[in-house]
């Protein structure tokens, strides 16, 4: 055996050693792939994993003498499998991070698709302030299902990895909202730097049967063509729901926020409006594609929905940039305004009433009210 074969035989060694440790012990066939200087992503039955590997010196040299006496055989892996460009190993490799896992994911955690990916936000906003929702669920689906708002932290990362993700039919929220505000959030605070990038293709969709469709000016109804302010909600008529729409019906909701991304996903059949931000300032929209006509498909018939606009910015929103904005929508695709700002609904006239922070009943789930200067907006 040749001098060169020799060191790849235990070069390989080294190093599926070195994952091996770092997994709990767990062998871990080829095929694997390197993503840089540290970390490894493995790809084993539809699953990507992904490990932060440490590996003193003293080690190091050990498992280099085991690897050559041992000469391990061409077939159990190829170095076409692991060593990838600009693939480097630091043999004395310290991490802050160390013990905590590189790639956080909701996978990793245990309960419904919304309480997984809820805990994978919250473990990552106290640790790497990034985490990843991928494209196979644990339950065995391509597909995860919510029954209420995924809430956003602030300096958080969260990576959309070829994933498609599902309003439940029993969901009356948006899909994602800024943790800061809510229903009965009195006094928002300002929050800063989230950021929502997407790999591949990545699909954000209403439910099959929305309990709830259109702004709070819309009387939910069962018919499929409705009249006048009405939309369609299968909760219309229903004893204890409320009977109009309002800001929940917005698949993505932000609001007073400082530095936010939104980038490469597909947006279908929203509940009302698509992206709506309030309060908002130094934004990036960019790659954004709407499926999102104005009729629905329930049980193979086909019902109207209204006020299903693509991107708004809404009250106090400035320094934003959008850019690739493609699709069909059912209303405005992108829409700059500031609605009823001296009023609530229904009394429009009387301007000394405003829709408060946290008002279910509004179409914003900030106040529609100018307070002045310190609202850094212009009125």
């Amino acid at each position: 055996m040749s001098k060169r074969k020799h060191t790849m035989y235990y070069l390989k060694f080294l190093l599926m050693t070195t994952l091996n440790l770092k997994l709990l012990n767990t062998y871990i066939p080829s095929p694997l792939h390197w993503r840089g200087s540290g970390e490894v992503k493995k790809v084993l039955n539809n699953t990507t994993i992904y490990c932060t590997y440490y590996l003193s010196g003293r080690i190091a040299l050990i498992l280099l003498i085991l690897g050559y006496l041992m000469a391990l055989s061409p077939e159990m892996v190829s170095a076409r499998d692991f060593m990838g460009e600009g693939y480097t190993l630091n043999l004395k490799a310290k991490h802050k991070n160390k013990g905590i896992p590189t790639y956080i994911s909701p996978n990793q955690f245990e309960g419904s698709d919304i309480d997984r990916i809820q805990k994978a936000i919250d473990f990552a906003a106290k640790t790497r302030h990034k985490m990843v929702i991928p494209g196979i669920n644990s339950n065995g689906t391509n597909c995860w299902i919510i029954d209420r708002a995924i809430l956003l932290p602030p300096n958080m990362t969260i990576i959309l990895d070829n994933c498609t993700i599902q309003l439940s039919d029993l969901c009356r929220d948006n899909m994602f909202r800024s943790e800061n505000v809510g229903v009965g959030i009195e006094h928002p605070v300002r929050i800063r730097n989230i950021n929502m990038v997407g790999i591949g293709n990545v699909i954000l969709k209403g439910a099959v049967n929305p309990r709830a469709t259109g702004d709070a000016y819309r009387v939910l109804v069962p018919d499929k063509e409705p009249k006048g302010r009405k939309s369609y909600g299968s909760d219309a008529n229903k004893a204890h729901e409320k009977q109009r729409g309002d800001w929940r019906n917005n698949l993505i909701q932000i609001a007073m926020v400082d530095s936010f991304v939104l980038r490469n996903v597909t947006i279908e059949n929203s509940h009302a409006w698509a992206i709506s931000f309030e309060r908002t300032q130094n934004a990036e929209i960019s790659s954004i594609r709407f499926n999102n006509p104005e009729y629905i498909n329930i049980n193979g018939e086909k019902f109207k929905v209204f006020n299903k606009d693509g991107i708004n910015l809404r009250h106090g929103c400035k320094y934003f940039r959008i850019n690739d904005i493609s699709g069909v929508n059912g209303d405005d695709l992108i829409a700059l305004t500031c609605l009823d700002l001296n009023s609530s609904f229904p009394s429009k006239s009387d301007t000394s009433t405003y829709y408060r922070n946290g008002d279910v009943n509004s179409y914003q789930v900030t106040s529609t009210k100018w307070n002045g200067p310190e609202d850094d907006t212009e009125q």
